[in-house]
C-alpha cells in the first residue's frame, strides 16, 4: 500500500532534495512501484496482471541501484521519505550497420506520489534527469508512455517531449 499523506503533511512538505536512491530507499520505492503497477492493470488488464507485484524485486532493485549505468533519482523530503522516482537506463548504439553511434539516457520509469503530484515533484525529477543526460553526453532522452495513461502524456509534452514513433496493435 502507497504511504498516504494527510494534508498537514502535504503542507509540512517544503524542502524537496533530488538525489541518487539508496539502498535504504527501497522499501518507499517498492510502495511507488507497486502503485504503477495497478495503474498499469487498470489501464490494460489484457496485458497486465494484478497481484500486488511490481516490476522489480527487492534483490532487482539493489542491483539497480549498484549499477552507474542504471541511475535512479528520487525526490525526499526533509525526513528522507521518497516522494517520487524516476528510473534511468543509459543506452549506447555503436557500430551499427545502419544507425549513427550515440548515447541516449532512457527514461525507464517515473513516479510522483499521487497525494502530492502538482508541487513541482515530477518537474525537478526530469530537471535532474535532464541534467544527467548532459553530464554524460546523452543526445538525447527517450521514454515510453502507455495511450491511456493521458496525465503522464500531457505531463511529458509539458517537459518537452514529442513523439519519436508509435507502437501500434490490432487484436486479432
Amino acid at each position: 500500500m502507497i504511504t498516504e499523506y494527510t494534508l498537514d503533511e502535504i503542507n509540512m512538505i517544503e524542502e524537496i532534495k533530488i538525489r541518487l536512491a539508496t539502498n535504504n530507499d527501497i522499501p518507499y520505492l517498492m510502495e511507488l512501484l507497486i502503485y504503477i503497477a495497478k495503474l498499469h492493470h487498470d489501464g490494460r488488464p489484457d496485458i497486465f496482471k494484478d497481484k500486488g507485484s511490481s516490476k522489480y524485486c527487492e534483490e532487482d532493485l539493489q542491483k539497480i541501484l549498484s549499477d552507474e549505468k542504471t541511475p535512479v533519482f528520487v525526490a525526499a523530503d526533509s525526513t528522507e521519505r521518497v516522494l517520487g522516482y524516476a528510473f534511468c537506463v543509459v543506452k549506447e548504439t555503436k557500430n551499427n550497420i545502419l544507425l549513427h553511434d550515440r548515447k541516449v539516457l532512457y527514461l525507464d520509469d517515473l513516479c510522483v506520489n499521487p497525494d502530492i503530484r502538482g508541487r513541482g515533484i515530477g518537474r525537478k525529477l526530469m530537471e535532474k534527469v535532464q541534467s544527467h543526460a548532459q553530464e554524460i553526453g546523452a543526445g538525447s532522452i527517450e521514454l515510453n508512455v502507455w495511450d491511456f495513461n493521458k496525465s503522464a502524456i500531457e505531463f511529458y509534452k509539458h517537459c518537452g517531449f514529442s513523439v519519436l514513433k508509435s507502437t501500434m496493435e490490432l487484436d486479432v
